[in-house]
C-alpha cells in the first residue's frame, strides 16, 4: 500500500512529516475528515519543502489524496471480506506503484507541460520529449525489468540481516567468534557486483549531481 511505501522509502523525511507536520497539526485525533485534511496538508507542505514550484506541489496533493484513499480504504476493508483476500496483495501492489510511478513523473519534470506531455506518452499518446524506439531504448527497458524483477522477488536488506541474525543465535559457536555462513559471502558478491555496475554506469553516463543538490 502506499502507506507502507511511506514507511520504507526516506524514512527520514517520512519520520520527519509525521512528528513534526502531521502529528502537530492533529493526526487522526479529531475525527477522519479531519485526519484527511491533516494528510494532505502534510504532504502538500512536504512538495514545498523540496521546492517551490507547482510540479512538487502537484506531487504533494498526489500523495495526500493517495494517503487519504488508503486509509479510507483500510477502514472499509474491516469490515468487507473481499477487500482482505488474499488476490488483493498483488493488485494493491500494482497499484501502488502505478501510482508511486504517476507522482515522480511531476516529481522530475521541470513544468506541468512535461509532466502532462510525459504522462501522455505512458497511457499511448505521442509526446516531444519521448525519444523513438530504438535498440538502446529497448536494452534500457530490459535493464529495468530485470532490476524489477529482481527487486520484487529477494528479500530487502532487513530480512537479510534478520535472518542472519536468527542464524547466528541459534549456531553453536565460541564467544566473540563470528561464524562464516553462505549469506556473508552472498551478500559480499552482490555489495562489489552493484559498486562495480554503479562505477560502469557513472562513467558512461558521465558526471550525475546529486538530485537533493538542487532543493
Amino acid at each position: 500500500s502506499i502507506a507502507d511505501f511511506w514507511r520504507r522509502w526516506h524514512m527520514s523525511l517520512s519520520a520527519f512529516l509525521r512528528d513534526y507536520l502531521y502529528i502537530q497539526l492533529g493526526g487522526n485525533r479529531s475525527g477522519v475528515a479531519r485526519r484527511y485534511l491533516n494528510l494532505v496538508a502534510t504532504m502538500l507542505l512536504g512538495g514545498l519543502w523540496h521546492g517551490a514550484s507547482w510540479t512538487f506541489l502537484a506531487w504533494g496533493a498526489l500523495h495526500g489524496a493517495y494517503l487519504s484513499i488508503n486509509h479510507a480504504w483500510s477502514a472499509r476493508a474491516r469490515n468487507v471480506a473481499w477487500m482482505r483476500s488474499r488476490w488483493m496483495l498483488p493488485v494493491g501492489r500494482l497499484l501502488t506503484f502505478g501510482a508511486v510511478v504517476v507522482g515522480w513523473v511531476f516529481f522530475r519534470a521541470p513544468d506541468f507541460k512535461t509532466a502532462c506531455s510525459i504522462l501522455a506518452s505512458m497511457v499511448g499518446h505521442p509526446a516531444d520529449v519521448v525519444a523513438p524506439i530504438d535498440f538502446s531504448r529497448a536494452l534500457a527497458v530490459g535493464w529495468i525489468s530485470l532490476c524489477a524483477a529482481l527487486a520484487f522477488a529477494m528479500p530487502n536488506t532487513l530480512q537479510w540481516r534478520n535472518s542472519l541474525t536468527e542464524r547466528l543465535r541459534r549456531a553453536p559457536r565460541a564467544p566473540g567468534v563470528m561464524m562464516p555462513s553462505w549469506v556473508w559471502l552472498a551478500c559480499g558478491a552482490i555489495t562489489a557486483a552493484v559498486f562495480v555496475l554503479v562505477l560502469v554506469a557513472e562513467s558512461a553516463a558521465g558526471r550525475s549531481p546529486f538530485i537533493y543538490f538542487s532543493f
